[in-house]
């Protein structure tokens, strides 16, 4: 078993102004875009964003499918997520409780944080 000695960057106050030349929200719109270019789903139908922090991949995924929800684990980010209307809850990957089915689940940059214990 692993444990990562830092919690994410994002976490710790205002990530953007601290590292003004990383601009999180451009790079992961490029990724969610090419995710959902490389996938082809029905973008008539129901997507998922996995880790979806402050919602920046979200909302794309709202602008393009019929139906988007999220899930992070991390209070304050969600806080931001809903600010911008997102159907977002507080779980963890290790007990995700929808049991409809999706026609895509993304997650951009949020597997490198979930703790394997």
């Amino acid at each position: 078993m692993w444990k990562t000695k830092h919690k994410r960057p994002e976490d710790h106050g205002n990530f953007t102004e601290q590292f003004p030349r990383y601009n999180l929200k451009r790079t992961q719109e490029k990724i969610t875009l090419r995710a959902i270019e490389l996938s082809q789903p029905n973008l008539q139908g129901k997507a998922l964003d996995a880790g979806c922090g402050n919602g920046f991949s979200t909302a794309i995924l709202k602008k393009l499918f019929k139906t988007v929800k999220g899930f992070d684990t991390s209070n304050e980010m969600l806080k931001n997520a809903r600010k911008k209307k997102l159907d977002v809850k507080n779980w963890r990957f290790q007990k995700i409780p929808f049991t409809e089915k999706f026609d895509i689940i993304l997650s951009i940059s949020a597997l490198q944080w979930v703790p394997l214990n």
